[in-house]
């Protein structure tokens, strides 16, 4: 077995038969890869939709993406483990992509792929990586004895952000990452309530853990050295730039809501913080 697609899917069933249905149509012959679906605890059915997908299934309660991968990783494989999510669509030649990114650099331990939006909304969840050093698993592959050597994914972070990074960054001490635009994914944009756009917020708190793990490093991932300055890029200059990058389609009633949300984000994150230091959670260890 050469690959072993990894999918980590909570409560998106028709979005992840929809991402299986695009790795059925895969190019590379089917006998060279398995498909891994771990079910981090739905509850709207999913694993009956599962049940004649040709996936393998793992279940466990819900504990979150990176725990998810992790589980995932025990079953695999593949020389190879190809990661995705469960709203994602890969390319027909996304797997074949892989191939040849590794056959190319066989220095290679791990490969991050294109991962385009067809359809961005500022007001939605919609992820892109045109050109590298992103590391999101999204569309992320790494040679499964590295992974296994480390220990897969830190299940630690306080929220599903920032543990890919530092996976990223661990491999990186054994090996180069390279970027190969071939093994390409689309991410179309996701609808979000006004509520999950504020709650989203409490994300940020997992910018502290990574910089407590990278330290000095940190800055090599981040536009800045440290989360209270990546904060205010964030909070402050991010709106304004998306604002004008979508100014066509913040109209109306639109504007007034993108305005309102990152208006408020601000305060929904000083409320997650002071949650978490009554907590006393160890955040930067």
């Amino acid at each position: 077995m050469d690959f072993s697609v990894i999918i980590a899917t909570y409560n998106r069933r028709e979005l992840l038969l929809r991402t299986l249905q695009a790795l059925k149509e895969q190019t590379l012959d089917s006998d060279r890869f398995e498909i891994i679906v771990v079910d981090d605890g739905s509850t709207d059915g999913t694993a009956q939709a599962l049940q004649n997908s040709g996936a393998m299934v793992v279940s466990q309660a819900n504990r979150g993406p990176a725990a998810a991968r992790n589980l995932g990783l025990q079953h695999a494989r593949g020389s190879w483990i190809v990661m995705t999510d469960d709203d994602t669509i890969p390319s027909p030649h996304w797997l074949e992509g892989v191939e040849q990114a590794i056959k190319s650099h066989p220095d290679w331990i791990g490969v991050e792929g294109r991962t385009v939006c067809p359809d961005p909304d500022p007001l939605g969840h919609w992820v892109e990586n045109l050109r590298g050093r992103q590391y999101i698993t999204a569309n992320m592959a790494y040679r499964r004895d590295v992974l296994l050597e480390l220990g897969g994914l830190d299940e630690a972070f306080p929220h599903p952000k920032c543990e890919d990074t530092e996976l990223a960054w661990r491999c990186l001490r054994r090996g180069p990452i390279g970027y190969w635009p071939g093994m390409e994914v689309l991410h179309p944009n996701r609808p979000q309530s006004l509520l999950h756009l504020l709650r989203s917020a409490r994300y940020e708190l997992s910018e502290f853990r990574l910089y407590g793990k990278l330290g000095k490093d940190y800055g090599q991932f981040r536009r800045f050295g440290h989360p209270w300055l990546m904060l205010a890029l964030i909070y402050g200059l991010v709106p304004l730039l998306r604002g004008w990058r979508f100014r066509h389609q913040l109209t109306g009633r639109r504007a007034i809501l993108y305005a309102l949300v990152h208006a408020l984000r601000p305060f929904f994150f000083v409320y997650y913080w002071l949650q978490w230091t009554a907590k006393r959670v160890p955040l930067m260890r």
